[in-house]
């Protein structure tokens, strides 16, 4: 797949979702990560849509993917801070706070003063 088809089409997905769609979003999601595998924001889309849908769980896997794809595909890279820190509060939903902790420090090794991510560490039971 063209990697601007793959925008457009994810486009389209997240026009979806902010008008409530999430289910449709998902589809158009999924059906770009099989022609287009190594997209790490493709992957933490589909992990947004699952948290809108309350599939923690599988929200966590699609983050846990995005990150491998940034370690695996240096054109990925600049996606890692983003997959690390949502990922932290996914783990957090689920109350695997050792893991959120790891995860959003990780994060803030790449961007040290992202508020969102200091911001993960201090609520609730992951405080630093």
């Amino acid at each position: 797949m063209d990697w601007g088809c793959k925008t457009c089409f994810q486009v389209q997905a997240f026009i979806l979702s902010d008008t409530g769609d999430q289910a449709e979003a998902l589809v158009l999601l999924q059906r770009i990560e099989k022609p287009a595998p190594a997209s790490a924001n493709t992957a933490c889309e589909v992990g947004f849509v699952l948290i809108w849908q309350g599939k923690h769980e599988e929200a966590a896997a699609a983050y846990h993917r995005a990150y491998d794809l940034t370690v695996r595909f240096a054109s990925q890279r600049d996606m890692r801070a983003m997959a690390l820190r949502v990922m932290g509060f996914v783990l957090r939903e689920l109350r695997r706070f050792d893991e959120a902790k790891r995860a959003c420090r990780e994060s803030l090794e790449i961007e040290a003063s992202n508020s969102l991510t200091l911001g993960e560490l201090t609520y609730r039971s992951i405080s630093a």
